[in-house]
């Protein structure tokens, strides 16, 4: 196995590897997609997210694996990661888990702010409303417990827009 994650991205490399995880236990396969989607390349998390969409079952490991890719704060790949993590369990799911991390880790959530709402916008329109509790959530947080961030999150929050 060290082998077939050593040649990733490769998709030959990816296909072997969903197979021989689908052979392994639940708890397993989620503990080798952790490692893959921990990795320092790009590419490499990537082939992680197209693994998990492959092995992994259950809301709260993908939360889990959510978890891992925003905490990144990398805007870049957020993206990437709403949209896979969303695909599995449901963009719903996606925000209302969102909404708990705007209470407890605010930095995290001002940082996927600039793709989330564009993302919710296009993929579940219905969601905005929802969208906007979590923007009223961080509005109190922060303002009450994290002002340090209360100048980054004015700069984001101008920065995007509801409306297409």
């Amino acid at each position: 196995m060290e082998y077939l994650i050593s040649r990733l991205p490769d998709q030959t490399a990816l296909h072997e590897l969903s197979t021989e995880l689908k052979k392994m236990g639940q708890e397993d396969s989620f503990q080798v997609v952790m490692a893959i989607l921990k990795s320092n390349d790009r590419r490499v998390r990537f082939s992680g997210l197209a693994l998990a969409a492959k092995v992994i079952r259950g809301k709260e490991n993908f939360l889990k694996l959510l978890d891992v890719g925003l905490s990144r704060k990398d805007e870049s790949e957020i993206r990437y990661w709403l949209t896979t993590i969303s695909n599995a369990i449901g963009v719903k799911n996606v925000i209302n888990h969102i909404k708990l991390l705007a209470l407890k880790q605010p930095d995290i959530v001002v940082f996927v702010w600039y793709q989330l709402v564009p993302f919710v916008r296009e993929q579940a329109s219905e969601e905005v409303e929802n969208v906007r509790q979590i923007e009223f959530v961080l509005n109190n947080v922060i303002e009450n417990e994290f002002p340090e961030l209360q100048d980054f999150w004015e700069r984001i929050r101008g920065s995007v827009s509801y409306s297409n």
